[in-house]
């Protein structure tokens, strides 16, 4: 990851394909792979909540209020998002961004000191990979290393809820 590469781990949902999301040319890698990138299949994961206020300008307490409250994983999309490649934004620089809650993922966010952006490892039309065996061949050999935690396992988990963040401090439901 630290030279631009592209990871292959097991998130908190399904096995995912990620990148250095501060560099260019490993976000054009992971664009490149073939796998959905749009809300909120693509999205950035940063360790803990505070690290948001690194990529976006004042977001406003609520926002925090509410995904504490939430009963349910949940992602936020902000608008104005800075500090990550800018071939990754989309409309109105906004990106979907989520703490996760795997310990394994906060521990390798930890260890990177960078955000990583994340897709599931599944090409468009194709349900996210519960097993390390469902990933696509073509997506473990995209990635330069395929972490081996969990590999056995399936990965099982309540699916996220995506609400959107706008800048007037609103926040409207975009998947439940």
């Amino acid at each position: 990851l630290a030279d631009g590469g592209l990871v292959l781990f097991p998130g908190d949902h399904w096995w995912a394909l990620g990148c250095d999301a501060t560099n260019e040319a490993a976000a054009y890698q992971l664009l490149s792979t073939g796998i959905q990138y749009e809300h909120p299949f693509l999205h950035l994961v940063v360790p803990e909540e505070k690290d948001i206020l690194r990529f976006v300008p004042q977001p406003g307490i609520k926002i925090f209020d509410y995904l504490a409250g939430a009963d349910k994983p949940s992602h936020a999309i902000y608008e104005h998002v800075s500090g990550i490649a800018p071939i990754l934004l989309l409309e109105n620089e906004s990106m979907a961004i989520r703490t996760p809650a795997s310990p394994f993922c906060r521990h390798l966010l930890r260890r990177l000191r960078k955000p990583l952006m994340v897709v599931a490892a599944a090409f468009p039309g194709q349900p996210a990979p519960a097993y390390f065996s469902e990933v696509p061949g073509e997506l473990v050999s995209a990635a330069q290393y395929a972490v081996h935690h969990r590999r056995s396992l399936r990965l099982v988990s309540q699916p996220s809820s995506v609400v959107r963040w706008h800048g007037d401090g609103s926040i409207s439901i975009f998947l439940s």
